[in-house]
């Protein structure tokens, strides 16, 4: 178990929401509130799980620091979303592969999945190459 932060709260710090994770400058209220605001459909849920009022959170939403750290929490979550999606692309290409091969499907849909195999290879192909063209003028970049 990990030790909690001391907050004073006059000053900014780094504050725990409970055993989650450590966010700089927030206060422990803050910290408590950036779980809600990316698991609730609204600002009010997310205020009313918090325990504070939905203007006092779009006030936070708007602080560098609270929105540095929330644009950093859904980054992680993006991160691990796309792990876990990652890891079912093979079952998911068996399955449009099969789908799109199999001569009882009806053609409207082999064509549909034909379609989106082709759409997603080209996708990832110009993100790829977007990947290397970016990752050469970084390198490019260190050296001058």
């Amino acid at each position: 178990m990990r030790k909690k932060a001391k907050i004073d709260p006059g000053k900014a710090g780094r504050a725990a929401a409970d055993d989650g994770p450590v966010y700089e400058g927030l206060t422990p209220n803050q910290a408590r509130a950036i779980g809600p605001l990316m698991s609730e459909r609204t600002l009010s849920a997310a205020a009313a799980k918090v325990g504070v009022t939905s203007r006092t959170l779009g006030d936070w939403v708007k602080q560098p620091a609270f929105s540095a750290a929330l644009a950093t929490a859904e980054g992680e979550l993006i991160g691990h979303t796309v792990r876990r999606l990652t890891s079912t692309t093979g079952e998911a290409v068996t399955v449009m592969t099969a789908i799109m091969s199999d001569a009882d499907t009806p053609a409207a849909i082999r064509l549909r999945a034909a379609d989106a195999i082709i759409g997603r290879v080209i996708t990832l192909r110009e993100l790829w190459q977007l990947e290397i063209r970016i990752m050469a003028l970084e390198a490019k970049e260190k050296v001058e």
